[in-house]
């Protein structure tokens, strides 16, 4: 457990699982310090302190080996985020987004070649680099690496 204090206007405190609530109160918070149970300030890693708004270019592995490029798009919406992913494969809306932890799973429809395929996608953040896996009905897992642009 660790406790959070919020700097700039009252000085609040905030005690539970830092790892679970950083990403709940930094819409929220401009400056935050995290400290451990013992009272000592910790220092955030690039973990911690990731920002996921932003344009995500990844490579999704194919079976075959091949790479396909794709963009996935992540911005604020109101104390949340909503995303998108781009790609030569179809485009789709995954919606509002919850990330916890640094990571989202979301399920869609992807528009491909005039159909609609169930998807479902999920990612991880660490710093500027991002990982995950596409899945599409009735095909296996399709893993993803990239970086923010």
């Amino acid at each position: 457990m660790s406790r959070i204090r919020n700097l700039p206007h009252r000085g609040g405190w905030l005690a539970g699982d830092g790892a679970l609530v950083l990403d709940q109160i930094r819409p929220y918070c401009e400056n935050i310090e995290v400290y451990n149970t013992a009272g000592k300030r910790k220092t955030l890693t690039a973990s911690d302190v990731t920002e996921p708004a932003g344009s995500w270019s990844i490579e999704i592995e194919t079976p075959l080996g091949q790479n396909i490029p794709a963009t996935v798009t992540i911005a604020r919406a109101g104390s949340g985020y909503t995303a998108t992913v781009h790609s030569e494969m179809g485009d789709a809306d995954l919606g509002t987004v919850e990330i916890i932890n640094n990571s989202f799973d979301a399920t869609t429809s992807l528009r491909m070649d005039g159909h609609s395929v169930d998807a479902s996608v999920s990612a991880r953040f660490n710093g500027d680099r991002i990982e995950g896996s596409l899945k599409l009905q009735n095909t296996p897992e399709l893993p993803f690496t990239g970086s923010k642009e």
